[in-house]
């Protein structure tokens, strides 16, 4: 498994919480389970992380959006 690198936007805090979860998972599974199974459940783990990161940056977006929106107009509907 890779682990985001200490130089990218999501920094060390990153693959500290994902290293976490991997070492959580090793402990919850019995060392019989198969190496691939433990791997699909820490992929589907990301990619719901990784809805989740996204869905929130579309609303945050959104919101910026809808604020700059109305900051610009003006009183009664007229934009600047």
């Amino acid at each position: 498994m890779s682990w985001p690198a200490p130089t990218s936007p999501c920094g060390p805090t990153v693959g500290a919480a994902v290293r976490k979860f991997v070492d959580t998972v090793d402990e919850a599974t019995p060392a019989l389970v198969d190496p691939a199974r433990r791997k699909t459940i820490v992929d589907a783990a990301l990619d719901l992380a990784d809805s989740l990161v996204t869905t929130r940056l579309e609303f945050l977006r959104s919101v910026v959006r809808s604020t700059s929106e109305a900051v610009s107009s003006k009183p009664g509907g007229a934009k600047e």
